[in-house]
């Protein structure tokens, strides 16, 4: 599909207009097949590897990646964490007045985003009593919601944040397939959770999705703020002509790229989580005055007390948890996230809850 199509396929707006005109300069392509001597820059000779800019291309991360995923290097943008490309994506593909639609509970910057630039969110909330599920009626109501209200974007998080619950890849393919609609799926959670990478097939068929990934979870590399979105080829053009040229450090992308080439070494980490999970999860279901949110499938899970606030419990107890009281969704249902983490830290927290569970403390 033409580049220029993408603007009366996906609605964009006027911005369309901005990064036609403003492409990256065609020495990059160059640079990609060419070994270079840069004098143009004006660096000072101080450290060798840290002291040339990043590849503008970051061909070498990409190239990681799409060995990893089994998908197209077009497919790919890189962002400065996900934080960059979630903030990014209504910039591109709203304008002020349109209309975004999330499933709350859900993660917060998606709204916050979104109403960045002057549009507004509708939220569909799951149920409590269900787990916070995304079922067929869910996806049902979204697909009426975005019909009657023309809605531009939506917003989905699997697994979900906050409650690490898993949408059913079918339940997805009949959104996508059924909407013209814009769907953004947040996956920074992929790899810690039995979801497939069979999202990508949809990618390939669709010119409606976007993927998102990091490697802030499952790789534990938050700090180098490395985000991914996944999209056919005329919507990650878009992205890299809005995109800074420098946005991720050279240090950052070379880590990366290190530790992708490593990557079987990280299996083991997959299956302790998933077993301190289970046994987190088994214990806490043994107990009388505390309860989950949902049927958690990756790294995070929602509690609260049924009488008590759960947050200030754990926090007198040094336990810094997730205040979730004022996120949409879960407002005032006293509910706080938690994260797997060592072993130690682990039996620490179920220590902990099994004194407050037992009104030790």
């Amino acid at each position: 599909m033409p580049a220029q199509q993408v603007r009366s396929c996906m609605d964009t707006n006027d911005n369309f207009k901005f990064w036609q005109q403003h492409k990256t300069s065609s020495y990059v392509h160059f640079a990609r097949k060419t070994k270079l001597h840069h004098f143009n820059m004006g660096e000072f000779l101080l450290a060798k590897h840290a002291i040339a800019y990043p590849d503008p291309t970051q061909h070498a991360l990409k190239t990681e990646f799409s060995r990893l995923w089994k998908v197209n290097p077009d497919w790919l943008s890189l962002g400065c964490g996900s934080d960059e490309i979630i903030e990014t994506i209504p910039r591109i593909f709203l304008n002020s007045g349109d209309t975004a639609l999330v499933v709350t509970p859900t993660f917060f910057r998606f709204l916050d985003a979104t109403r960045k630039i002057g549009a507004s969110v509708i939220e569909i909330a799951t149920e409590k009593e269900k787990g916070f599920n995304v079922t067929e009626m869910t996806i049902s109501d979204i697909i009426r919601v975005t019909h009657e209200k023309n809605v531009k974007l939506i917003w989905l998080c699997n697994p979900n944040n906050p409650t690490g619950n898993i949408i059913q890849e079918s339940l997805i393919a009949k959104l996508v397939n059924s909407i013209k609609t814009l769907v953004v799926i947040d996956e920074a959670f992929f790899g810690l959770s039995p979801i497939s990478n069979m999202m990508r097939l949809l990618v390939s068929t669709r010119n409606n999705i976007i993927l998102l990934r990091s490697m802030s979870k499952i790789d534990g590399l938050a700090g180098l703020r490395i985000g991914i979105a996944i999209s056919n080829s005329e919507i990650i053009k878009v992205f890299e002509e809005w995109r800074l040229p420098f946005n991720i450090p050279k240090l950052s992308l070379d880590f990366a790229v290190n530790h992708l080439k490593n990557i079987r070494k990280l299996k083991p980490n997959t299956k302790f989580i998933n077993h301190e999970r289970t046994r987190i999860l088994e214990s806490i279901r043994l107990s009388k005055h505390l309860k989950l949110g949902g049927q958690s499938q990756t790294s995070i899970f929602l509690l609260r007390h049924k009488k008590q606030n759960l947050f200030d419990l754990l926090l007198k107890q040094g336990i810094l948890g997730a205040d979730m009281s004022n996120t949409p969704g879960l407002e005032r249902l006293g509910f706080v996230r938690l994260t797997i983490k060592s072993k130690r830290e682990n039996d620490f927290l179920l220590m902990t809850l099994r004194k407050i569970d037992a009104c030790v403390i």
